[in-house]
């Protein structure tokens, strides 16, 4: 059918919307790469939070995740997290996750828009405690300068259990320059209030760098659940091959 292929096309990224598929800062969007293709991303910021990614895709529906790294300088703007942060956040206190992300629909399947789920399931060095991060996750096309996201999460552990709702947008300033507006509600006895504003650079196909000012704990996966009394600068190198 002619007229539906047009439609779907629309959905479909162009050269023009590649760069979506690097992902987001604090919110994720619903897109993997095509099957076999490994992605890696590499963050720093100015309090001195050291964070490294992969994932390969091993099927067109399926990618796999690891990462690791340590938050520092952590002071969250919330006390009744102080035993969180304390287990998870302390000073030099490693990181490390493995997780993978599903699509359930995509425009390539002539669905309307991409939804995937994705769990995490992390731990720190010490003492050692795990938890558990799952998000479903749409990403809509608007047109070809905007897509928009929206992430409601959760994050459960031993000590406290948390929800947030995150919502972004990519927005095509010109043919290699992206913004990239996210906030992150997160509901727990009121509502912390996280927000972050990207820009992404693409300086060649399949990689680009992004500049980002957040008030999140950290851009790595349980840092986004936490406010922090300070924004920080950072950076964030991301390839695709």
């Amino acid at each position: 059918n002619k007229e539906r292929d047009t439609d779907i096309s629309k959905l479909i990224l162009n050269r023009g919307n590649r760069l979506i598929e690097h992902g987001g800062i604090t919110v994720s969007n619903a897109l993997i790469p095509k099957a076999g293709t490994s992605q890696i991303n590499l963050d720093y910021d100015s309090k001195g939070n050291l964070f490294g990614f992969y994932s390969y895709s091993l099927s067109n529906r399926f990618q796999l995740e690891l990462s690791a790294g340590s938050f520092n300088d952590v002071n969250l703007v919330d006390n009744k997290h102080s035993s969180l942060q304390s287990k998870y956040m302390s000073r030099n206190n490693l990181n490390y996750r493995i997780g993978g992300k599903f699509v359930i629909l995509s425009p390539k399947n002539y669905d309307p828009f991409w939804m995937t789920f994705r769990m995490s399931v992390g731990s720190s060095d010490q003492p050692n405690q795990g938890y558990l991060i799952t998000e479903l996750i749409s990403t809509f096309k608007l047109n070809d300068r905007v897509a928009i996201n929206l992430s409601p999460k959760y994050f459960f552990s031993e000590i406290e259990s948390i929800g947030a709702l995150g919502v972004s947008s990519y927005i095509n300033l010109i043919d290699k320059l992206q913004l990239i507006p996210e906030i992150n509600p997160v509901f727990t006895n009121g509502v912390d209030f996280i927000s972050s504003i990207g820009l992404r650079y693409s300086f060649e196909p399949g990689k680009s760098i992004d500049l980002y000012y957040s008030n999140a704990a950290g851009i790595q996966d349980i840092g986004q659940f936490f406010e922090d009394n300070e924004y920080r600068f950072g950076i964030k190198l991301n390839f695709i091959y």
